[in-house]
């Protein structure tokens, strides 16, 4: 295998450098962050002398709410919520939706395209491109799509309503944007983690399935939405309406739905209830994709003894193939009312659930060891196959991020399977994720509800695909596959010393299908990837939560210097408004 040295590339959207990294040749599996913007020059912020973040209501944390689809070229799309410069302008009204192209070249491994804005609107309360969602469609026969579907929320007046546009290679615009879903008496655009599902597709015609909370005032349901997208002649798209009224919960504040799509039907999984948090516990049900009637309704877990059941999620355990199944890995959290907000200390409780046309099926008692440390509250989770090339299983990956803001609280990731025989999820190990992802402290600083509620959403998806797999001299050689991470990233500004302004956007790839020969991954040293299990909240008035810790003398800018056997992140030098590309290996 021939040896490759680290680098740091920067590209000239708004100034250039090369210089290179400090880290030693790769020649094993490794982690690696690809760096597509810093945290600079995003927009407005406001910071004491102390040099802590302030609040500054509407203002938004530079990258967010991001997500990730990998096209049948290997080209990398990922769309998100952005405030920061991009071709040398900030977007117009404070945010936009991003998209930024990553190549994944056979030799050289991933490599950013290009990053601009795709929307220009101007919405109420500046909402503009909220809370993205991306779905591939019409998939070729190794199962990566053609294009992508994306969906966000944009408020032309007072309410909020959801709009989808196909978008093509180098974040082409394929489609006029179509709204999908709105109701006269509120807000309707709230969704969990996961995005739109294709329920059928074929050569022509791809049909989705999605759900849509309402934010709820006592009077508002959550509704799911059919569409279809076909395929036109000229190599463009048209997105139908074709059934915005399925109501899935009629108690509605923040259900969070998820959505799986099983052929003829699709299941929902959210939570119920018109308080906050939400009262009633976390319920599925499922509908014909034809025609959207309801097939039934079942509780999950419902509030009892002051323990409320929120946010619940899902996703598919594989076949030998790849291909999802009626079984799913599922989580969703536990929190005790503390104090006056409802809120109060959280912890994730998981189990598999099997779904058919006529029920659902809890297959094990719900664990508390699924999900051993992190944040609760906010994390993100996938299906992948996962192990040697030829026995690869699927695996489930969770993965949450800091809540305080820290730059050295480098973030985990967690690898889970489905027992069949002791009907149990099994906590198989960690993996550290190099990146300091922040999922609680800047969305709430600087979002539209600042210091009371608002969280980032982590995005990943698994086996995406390395075209340098086998190739001599390629990228990465040893791996056939890769858990993709969208990550928002608080780093150090090391000319300051102090965080960047805002959070910045990363790509990370976790090795997680590799040649039989290669070595594993280490798991991380104990303290060196895994964020801090905060269960408290932010306070409501304008005070300070506690400050970022950035004294870590391991590590700098959320890479580890501290010269561990797990592998050493090389050490990124970017300058106040230089849009850069950085790449971070952990080596065995």
């Amino acid at each position: 295998m021939k040896p490759r040295l680290g680098y740091l590339l920067a590209i000239g959207m708004t100034a250039g450098l090369i210089m290179p990294s400090l880290a030693s040749a790769q020649t094993a599996p490794y982690v690696e962050s690809l760096l597509l913007r810093n945290g600079n020059d995003a927009g407005e912020y406001r910071r004491g002398e102390d040099g802590r973040d302030r609040p500054r209501d509407q203002v938004y944390p530079g990258s967010e709410q991001s997500q990730i689809v990998q096209l049948a070229n290997n080209e990398i799309l990922i769309f998100g919520m952005g405030s920061y410069r991009l071709n040398g302008e900030l977007p117009n009204n404070r945010m936009q939706m991003f998209c930024a192209s990553v190549k994944m070249d056979p030799i050289v491994g991933p490599q950013l395209q290009s990053m601009s804005y795709v929307t220009n609107n101007n919405g109420d309360r500046r909402r503009n491109a909220n809370h993205v969602r991306a779905t591939g469609i019409f998939h070729d026969a190794a199962g990566r799509p053609e294009v992508a579907a994306v969906t966000y929320n944009y408020a032309p007046n007072n309410r909020a309503q959801a709009y989808q546009v196909v978008f093509g290679p180098g974040c082409e615009q394929l489609s006029e944007r179509t709204r999908i879903m709105a109701k006269n008496n509120d807000d309707c655009s709230e969704t969990g983690e996961s995005p739109e599902m294709v329920a059928y597709q074929d050569g022509t015609t791809a049909r989705l399935f999605s759900a849509h909370g309402c934010n709820g005032n006592g009077e508002d349901d959550s509704w799911a939405a059919l569409v279809d997208i076909s395929k036109n002649v000229d190599g463009t798209y048209t997105v139908d309406l074709i059934n915005d009224d399925i109501r899935t919960e009629r108690e509605e504040e923040r259900s969070r739905p998820d959505v799986l799509a099983l052929g003829d039907y699709a299941v929902v999984c959210l939570t119920a209830g018109n308080t906050q948090p939400p009262n009633r516990g976390v319920y599925c049900s499922a509908y014909d994709t034809a025609s959207g009637e309801r097939l039934w309704r079942t509780a999950v877990a419902r509030k009892e003894d002051g323990i409320y059941r929120t946010q619940i999620r899902m996703n598919a355990v594989l076949d030998s193939a790849g291909q999802p199944t009626n079984t799913v890995y599922t989580t969703w959290r536990e929190i005790t009312q503390r104090n006056r907000r409802g809120k109060g200390a959280a912890k994730m409780m998981g189990t598999a659930l099997r779904f058919s046309r006529d029920g659902m099926d809890m297959l094990g008692v719900p664990q508390e060891d699924v999900f051993p440390s992190g944040d609760a509250t906010h994390p993100s989770q996938c299906s992948t196959q996962w192990g040697t090339d030829g026995v690869a299983m699927s695996k489930g990956f969770i993965i949450s991020g800091s809540i305080n803001g820290s730059a050295s609280a480098l973030s985990t990731g967690h690898i889970v399977s489905w027992d069949e025989a002791s009907r149990t999820v099994v906590h198989e190990r960690k993996v550290g994720l190099n990146a300091a992802i922040d999922t609680g402290w800047l969305s709430n600083i600087y979002g539209n509800n600042p210091n009371t509620q608002g969280r980032n959403f982590i995005k990943c998806i698994g086996d995406v695909k390395n075209p340098g797999y086998g190739v001599t001299g390629g990228y990465q050689p040893d791996v056939k596959s890769f858990v993709a991470v969208s990550a928002h990233t608080r780093r150090m500004d090391l000319a300051l010393g102090l965080p960047e302004e805002k959070l910045a956007l990363e790509l990370v790839l976790v090795p997680a299908v590799t040649a039989p020969d290669a070595p594993e991954l280490p798991e991380p040293d104990e303290g060196d990837t895994t964020p801090p299990d905060d269960d408290t909240t932010p306070p409501d008035d304008d005070t300070d939560p506690t400050p970022p810790d950035t004294s870590s003398p391991g590590s700098l800018g959320g890479c580890s210097v501290s010269g561990n056997t797990s592998g050493t992140g090389s050490f990124l030098l970017l300058g106040l408004a230089v849009f850069a590309i950085t790449r971070r290996r952990r080596r065995s």
